[in-house]
């Protein structure tokens, strides 16, 4: 292996987009910059957008190759034999932090997956297409290796859980333990029916009529439930206790967090616990599906509710905000969740993908 090694990370969704891929590029660009030792890196930053968020402090080491140009056209570059690692000036090693792109030359890769596309979809097609050949896939859950294993035809060897992050927002909003008023539930994501917002929504007005207060924010963009949960809503007897933002800005979101009681994530599929994590390391108590990625991070410490597929009843929701909700208050408690979620460092995670190329370089 060249030392120091030189590894090329697609950087670009960390320094455009918010949530998903642009967070995890934008987190371990930060937290590999704080390692003792890190390879020689190399920084894609190519793509359209204003620069609207910071990657932090990087070492003068490090270099970073920056244009504002359509992401087709390094398919483009790649088609006449300039792959994005020649852009980068050559490196031994690149990591992917979007499903198959940008497109790269005779060099060894890493693909990071946050998300898995519809099983038989032709996202998955292009996924299968582009772990082909000489790449290694890392995953944030047991789960998602798991499952990764059996839709991709990958040597076993080749696919690493290496467990995600969460202490992002506590930089900026340390966990806050003046919760007085009417408990807050806060729900994180798209306001889409796989995440039960009506179920939601109908749990508390229960809670409301045995006499339990709350109050509710529903924080993410309108997906395809976004008509039905503004009516109920705006019908709702939690009146303006009740409320969505559909138009969340990053800023805003740890200090939310942190006023949060009781986070509830109900999902038919995830393959990344970081939604739960985050509000964990906050100490808000946790209403979830029973996914295997979260059940893995969280264990006995959440309370488990199924599925929007299953249909949520509302009386069991109502019960597992009822008893989540005292627990979302308690100082032990909480205290308790932000230990659990404070195994799950950026930091640890960065030191082990780090890990990960040396082994992958060393073969």
């Amino acid at each position: 292996m060249r030392h120091p090694a030189r590894v090329g990370l697609d950087v670009w969704p960390g320094t455009t987009h918010a949530p998903g891929a642009g967070r995890y590029a934008r987190e371990l660009t930060r937290a590999l910059a704080r390692l003792p030792s890190t390879p020689a890196m190399r920084l894609l930053d190519v793509g359209p957008g204003p620069r609207t968020l910071d990657l932090g402090p990087l070492p003068s080491a490090w270099t970073r190759v920056q244009a504002d140009l359509p992401r087709a056209a390094l398919n483009a570059l790649a088609a006449v034999g300039l792959g994005a690692e020649r852009l980068l000036g050559g490196c031994e090693l690149f990591h992917r932090t979007l499903p198959g792109e940008p497109l790269l030359g005779d060099v060894a890769r890493v693909q990071a997956l946050s998300e898995l596309p519809a099983r038989g979809s032709d996202g998955e097609r292009r996924l299968a297409r582009a772990l082909a050949g000489h790449c290694d896939v890392a995953v944030f859950s047991a789960a998602a290796r798991a499952e990764v294993l059996r839709r991709f035809p990958l040597e076993p060897s080749r696919v690493h859980a290496l467990p995600v992050g969460c202490d992002h927002w506590l930089r900026d909003a340390p966990p806050c333990d003046d919760l007085s008023g009417p408990p807050l539930v806060l729900a994180l994501g798209r306001a889409d029916r796989a995440r039960g917002p009506l179920a939601l929504v109908a749990a508390l007005e229960q809670l409301q009529a045995g006499g339990v207060e709350t109050r509710l924010v529903w924080c993410g963009r309108p997906g395809d439930a976004a008509a039905e949960l503004r009516a109920a809503i705006a019908s709702s007897p939690l009146g303006d206790r009740a409320r969505w933002i559909d138009d969340p800005r990053e800023r805003d979101l740890p200090a939310l967090v942190a006023r949060a009681a009781v986070l509830v994530q109900l999902r038919d599929e995830d393959w990344t616990p970081v939604t739960p994590l985050e509000a964990a390391a906050s100490g808000a108590a946790i209403v979830a599906s029973p996914l295997e990625a979260y059940r893995e991070a969280l264990g006995a410490s959440a309370w488990w509710v199924d599925g929007p597929a299953a249909g949520p009843g509302v009386d069991r929701l109502a019960e597992a905000l009822d008893a989540a909700l005292g627990s979302g208050v308690e100082a032990a408690a909480r205290a308790r969740r932000r230990a659990l979620a404070s195994a799950f460092s950026w930091w640890h995670h960065a030191a082990l993908t780090a890990a990960l190329w040396s082994r992958i370089l060393a073969r």
